[in-house]
């Protein structure tokens, strides 16, 4: 059985329909409220295949008591794109190398710095749930420079999960669960309304990892200690052989699944975050329909007739500068010992690297479509570059959903706002640019 809990203003009960459901909601105070997603939820361009979000993060006091420059804002709608523009302060590398011209950037959406966790997932999260209920694969990333807000986004503060008091500013993953589970029981109400052939019986699975220093360690193993997976291949898929997948029945559940894992994630304090990521950290939330007519001593094999998708949900360590960051000489604490800081920064940074050079190459191919080699000496005709997938970890796990043209993907790119900061956040901007130009047509990769 599935359990479910009132979620109250987690989604306003802002359900819509594409599972079925055409009966209006009524809230606690049986008022009927609207059911229809957003229209303006997702600003998509033709072929894109990648949607693109930016999230500011907002001043501390004390940056606001310093009077900090601030050198990125948030510019007017433009086509349907939300757009940030960004000026070179005089102290930037690029100001002193002659670039003082401002720069803008399109988003399919920009989250403020007022914006509130509710509104990412609104934005963001809801969409993905309701694919992963129609059975298709989706995949949400989180990317930016170090302390810009990445696992706040992704997996909110570090709370207890059953203190209903936080609830507001838990992040993707917990409102993701809240929703997907009251979405599922209005998905299987439906169903009873059907014939017994259209009739399927659910199970849920979620998966907690990390990648340190190009290790895959299982964040859900029992225990103190990490256990470490290796990556395999079947049927030239690779998957991640021996990771634990726990069963839940309820959000509950499976929130205290993450904040377990989240305990065992590395963090060490740097001068650019005092709760930095040392590590990538993938979630997936596994759904797997069967349908009620199947019997297992019959002749249909399981893969033809049970449905599986998964939601995937990647928060990113954040790259940095080891001068700024001063892990130049720093040890970082973890459960096996005290590790150099500048060999897990340069780790996380090589990874990162990877990561942005399969996007290049992915929108360089895609510029490429339309032309040919046809020099006898040369044995291709397309002059197109490799996808290095298999250079990091975090590529080859991922690779499967580069390579399904099928899956939803969505980046949220963080960034802070202040001068200091602006060498790495228009980097970051200019991946943001990269990213929103690789379209489906550029993914073949072999």
């Amino acid at each position: 059985k599935i359990k479910i809990k009132n979620i109250k203003d987690i989604v306003d009960t802002e359900m819509d329909d594409n599972i079925g459901n055409k009966t209006p909601v009524n809230n606690k105070n049986n008022e009927t409220v609207n059911t229809k997603t957003p229209r303006s939820a997702i600003r998509r361009k033709k072929n894109q295949l990648i949607d693109v979000f930016a999230r500011i993060k907002p001043l501390t006091n004390q940056e606001i008591e310093d009077e900090e420059e601030v050198v990125l804002t948030v510019g007017p709608v433009k086509s349907g794109q939300d757009n940030i523009v960004i000026i070179p302060p005089p102290t930037s590398n690029s100001y002193k190398s002659g670039d003082t011209s401002q720069k803008k950037f399109f988003f399919n959406k920009v989250f403020d710095q007022q914006s509130s966790q509710k509104e990412v997932f609104n934005n963001v999260g809801r969409d993905k749930v309701n694919q992963l209920i129609n059975g298709n694969d989706s995949m949400i990333v989180a990317y930016g420079c170090s302390g810009t807000g990445k696992s706040y986004t992704i997996n909110g503060p570090v709370p207890k999960y059953n203190d209903e008091s936080k609830q507001t500013r838990a992040g993707l993953i917990p409102k993701i669960l809240d929703y997907f589970f009251l979405k599922l029981k209005l998905q299987i109400q439906h169903e009873e309304t059907l014939d017994e052939s259209e009739r399927n019986n659910y199970l849920i699975f979620v998966s907690y990892l990390e990648i340190y220093q190009e290790t895959i360690y299982d964040l859900l193993a029992d225990g103190d200690n990490l256990v470490k997976r290796e990556i395999k291949e079947r049927r030239w898929k690779p998957f991640v052989s021996g990771l634990i997948e726990k069963q839940i029945v309820s959000a509950k559940k499976g929130k205290e699944i993450l904040f377990q894992g989240m305990q065992k994630r590395r963090i060490s304090e740097t001068l650019l975050n005092a709760q930095s990521s040392r590590s990538h950290a993938i979630f997936t939330i596994k759904l797997t329909a069967i349908p009620k007519t199947f019997d297992p001593k019959s002749e249909q094999k399981v893969n033809e007739v049970w449905k599986i998708s998964k939601l995937v949900l990647v928060d990113l360590a954040g790259s940095e500068k080891l001068k700024k960051s001063g892990l130049l000489e720093s040890n970082i604490a973890n459960q096996e010992g005290n590790q150099d800081g500048l060999k897990v920064s340069s780790s996380i940074n090589l990874s990162l690297s990877i990561f942005k050079r399969c996007m290049e190459n992915l929108r360089y191919n895609n510029n490429l479509k339309n032309k040919t080699d046809s020099t006898p000496s040369n044995n291709h005709v397309y002059n197109k570059k490799i996808i290095p997938l298999r250079e990091s970890k975090l590529t080859r796990i991922l690779t499967e959903f580069f390579q399904n043209q099928t899956v939803k993907l969505s980046m949220i790119i963080c960034c802070n706002s202040l001068g200091r900061d602006y060498d790495d956040t228009i980097n970051t901007l200019k991946f943001s640019a990269v990213t929103k130009k690789v379209h489906k047509k550029s993914i073949q990769i072999k």
